[in-house]
């Protein structure tokens, strides 16, 4: 029976691509939107049909018209055992999503049985994986990406690593580099970013600051450097908490420790009495919830 290109590329497992390339299909052979196999099995995450289709020889760099690879594809999913294999498989770490003037595609756009993972428009040109990785709060992508030949020396993450076009861009939530920064601990980007004058005080979808992020991640550092930059304690959340309401809610002392010193050292007292949008202080709180 006659097997169609469609259907090797779709039905993706170790079993039916060993068959189908049996019957001398091209294994590089693409679809409408240009994925081969190999971008469709690292979308669907079956780890045995890409090592199958791997070792038949599949071009493990082959880009569909965007310029998206598996590589990228696997770091948007966050799959970090098929992006660990296709590194080991020589895959180019470094290649960029194609750079266009129309809005770019997610990148499963061009397969309508699959949901689209679609990147903010205004960041999405020229992205490489591990711009994508950090973009998409995979840290542990980001941190496989970092690692510095045999020694497996970290190397720290910059801007020019990130790939965006606008160093205030946002993810739809809101969620800006500065916010993933204090997220993740990405120190030396935090710096370098208030170092360019981006705003400290940046807000997302939910109204919180990368004070707030850095806070619930408990990351010290990020939240003195923000101090540091002039965030604001007083800001506050869509639900009416400040830093410190946060900070307290999850009990995190050592945040709480260092928003009340910077609140003394600027010669002005935080007012741990002030409600949130449910009527509830910093004070209680830490008492019934820290």
């Amino acid at each position: 029976m006659p097997v169609s290109g469609r259907a090797f590329i779709i039905i993706i497992s170790a079993y039916l691509v060993t068959h189908f390339l049996s019957l001398s299909l091209a294994v590089d052979m693409r679809d409408a939107g240009e994925w081969t196999g190999l971008h469709h099995a690292v979308c669907q995450g079956r780890a045995g049909a890409v090592q199958t289709l791997l070792d038949a020889g599949a071009a493990v760099n082959i880009a569909d018209q965007h310029g998206v690879t598996a590589l990228h594809i696997a770091a948007a999913e966050d799959n970090v055992e098929l992006f660990r294999l296709l590194l080991e498989n020589k895959a180019d770490p470094k290649m960029s999503v194609s750079r266009a003037r129309n809005k770019l595609p997610g990148i499963r756009a061009s397969n309508r049985n699959l949901p689209t993972v679609q990147a903010d428009s205004r960041d999405s040109y020229g992205r490489s994986p591990l711009g994508l990785a950090m973009w998409e709060g995979n840290s542990e992508i980001v941190d496989l990406l970092l690692q510095k030949n045999q020694q497996r020396e970290k190397v720290e993450l910059t801007c020019e690593d990130t790939d965006v076009c606008e160093l205030t861009a946002c993810r739809p939530d809101g969620m800006s580099l500065l916010h993933v920064a204090a997220e993740k601990g990405y120190l030396k980007l935090m710096k370098e970013l208030l170092s360019l004058k981006v705003n400290p005080n940046l807000r997302n979808a939910q109204g919180a600051t990368p004070l707030t992020s850095a806070i619930c991640n408990n990351q010290l550092a990020c939240i003195q450097n923000l101090l540091d930059s002039g965030a604001k304690l007083s800001i506050t959340d869509k639900t009416g908490a400040s830093a410190l309401h946060v900070a307290a809610k999850i009990g995190n002392v050592m945040a709480v420790t260092l928003l009340l010193n910077r609140g003394k050292e600027n010669g002005r007292n935080i007012d741990i009495n002030k409600c949130d949008h449910l009527g509830y202080t910093p004070a209680y709180y830490a008492i019934n919830e820290g």
